[in-house]
């Protein structure tokens, strides 16, 4: 009989790593949605260990928000610590969620939640492990779409071409337009690039593929061009 990733997970995988408690899922106050019920949904991925993405009280927010409305889910998935990250790698398994042990690359929507530089491999790190094509420019229609957000979210140009909107400021009054948008888009066959476009009205919305920067030999900007119905600027949204 084949072995189910839960299966292997708890019989194969957590006696042998620190901390399994942290990969185990079912905890208290988790929400659990049934994936066919829904149009959308949403991994909310936090760049570093589980201890210290449950700390962080804008992730319980966004989660919050998101399982509020029938039509989305929200899941959430952290960065292994080397020994998961090991047995990972050598079973071959995806990265997944805490909730249904989902591949990530079975989601619509993963949302990065950026607080520190140090993160930046760490991003890199889990869309490899979940097998998502890096760079935005070279991902297909059918992978998730990739945003970021977070406390340096105007900071995170040297990760830019991975993300395909990064939303500069707070959420919670522009989350549910993006989601609509997002949601959309899935519904048509039209290319990635139609919906970078409409992110452009979200408010805080910066879609790096829209924006063409040329830069100094010392490392500073000579220029930048925007194009199609990118803003010359983005302002910051603030609740």
């Amino acid at each position: 009989m084949t072995k189910t990733y839960k299966n292997i997970l708890y019989d194969e995988i957590l006696p042998r790593v620190s901390k399994p408690g942290q990969y185990a899922g079912g905890e208290r106050n988790c929400v659990v949605k049934d994936h066919g019920s829904v149009d959308l949904k949403v991994a909310l991925a936090f760049p570093d260990t589980y201890g210290i993405g449950m700390s962080h009280l804008g992730l319980k927010i966004l989660y919050h928000m998101l399982n509020a409305r029938e039509d989305v889910l929200a899941e959430r998935v952290f960065a292994p610590w080397v020994d998961m990250e090991s047995q990972l790698r050598s079973r071959g398994l995806a990265l997944r969620t805490l909730e249904t042990f989902t591949p990530l690359a079975q989601f619509d929507v993963i949302a990065f939640s950026m607080q520190y530089e140090m993160s930046y491999t760490n991003l890199l790190n889990m869309l490899e492990l979940a097998g998502i094509t890096l760079a935005t420019s070279d991902r297909g229609r059918n992978e998730p779409v990739v945003i970021g957000g977070g406390a340096i979210a105007s900071a995170m140009e040297p990760v830019a071409p991975f993300f395909d909107a990064i939303l500069i400021g707070d959420a919670e009054d522009v989350l549910y337009d993006a989601v609509d948008m997002i949601k959309n888009w899935r519904r048509g066959g039209e290319p990635r690039a139609r919906l970078h476009g409409a992110l452009t009205a979200v408010p805080g919305m910066y879609v790096p593929s829209l924006y063409d920067v040329t830069y100094n030999k010392d490392g500073t900007i000579e220029r930048i061009r925007h194009t199609g119905t990118a803003r010359p600027t983005v302002v910051k949204t603030t609740v």
